[in-house]
């Protein structure tokens, strides 16, 4: 039998401002102290100290932006900045292990931070067709954590960013709703993703590398005005794109899983 507890406080707290310097326009900024709390895992382990508890992760964030309405309120667009303070950040790691190598484990990482800078714009081109994108640039460090790699074997993580964080993601969206007469309406809609490469493990190790990528779904379809029925054909990934969504690892294996190939289909809903 392994017996562990852990007991721990904290205060979580907000500081917020805003401004509206004329209408339609509002700066504001932040600062929040929030926590994530501790956590014991349960591993399929031949040490106790595998199972040891991983200590509340602690988030200092500050964040400060604008939102904005233009061209007689036919755009709106939202940005803002942001630094995330993070002190023992929760993450999977790997225990040594005199029988079976290395196994997975949850570790705190002492020191860590990100920050970025992150848009949205929503265009009424007419008034039945809708435009949105959306912009994320992102930039990920620890700071310090010594732990173990795949192996086993003592390695320092200090220098690497996160993982499965890509430092660029990109989204575009088109939506178009129209009647098509007195009782029925015609809606359509086409959306894409685009992310840049990251990685799932040890960043200098090609295996764990995840490779950009990006995926293209779309839909169109009827509907009744009285909101009573709506029909739609749709398909994701319409490009069929083969990428990689997570990579793990134990010890001797590298497990890459790919995400959902080409798919489509019909769907109907009725309200009553």
């Amino acid at each position: 039998p392994v017996t562990s507890d852990t007991k721990e406080d904290n205060v979580s707290w907000r500081i917020a401002g805003n401004w509206t310097p004329r209408d339609n326009t509002l700066l504001y900024a932040s600062v929040t102290q929030g926590y994530k709390s501790a956590s014991t895992p349960v591993n399929a382990a031949s040490k106790s100290e595998q199972n040891a508890p991983a200590t509340q992760e602690s988030l200092l964030a500050y964040e400060a932006g604008v939102k904005a309405q233009l061209f007689n309120q036919r755009v709106q667009t939202n940005a803002s900045v942001f630094f995330y303070d993070y002190e023992d950040k929760q993450v999977a790691s790997f225990f040594p292990d005199p029988i079976y190598r290395a196994l997975s484990r949850l570790q705190n990482v002492p020191k860590s931070e990100a920050y970025g800078f992150e848009t949205e714009v929503t265009w009424l081109v007419n008034e039945n067709l809708t435009a949105m994108g959306g912009l994320t640039l992102l930039k990920t460090e620890i700071k310090e954590f010594d732990t173990s790699d795949a192996f086993g074997l003592p390695t320092s993580r200090a220098g690497d960013p996160f993982l499965y964080s890509p430092e660029t993601s990109a989204s575009l969206a088109l939506l178009y709703d129209r009647p098509v007469n007195d009782t029925l309406g015609f809606r359509g809609s086409l959306s894409g993703r685009w992310q840049s490469d990251s990685t799932a493990g040890d960043p200098d190790d090609p295996l764990y590398d995840i490779d950009s990528y990006g995926t293209l779904n779309g839909s169109i379809g009827v509907y009744s005005l009285n909101n009573k029925w709506d029909l739609s054909l749709w398909g994701q990934n319409l490009t069929d794109e083969y990428y990689t969504q997570q990579v793990t690892s134990n010890a001797n294996v590298v497990l890459r899983f790919a995400g959902r190939p080409r798919t489509y289909g019909m769907t109907l809903s009725y309200r009553y």
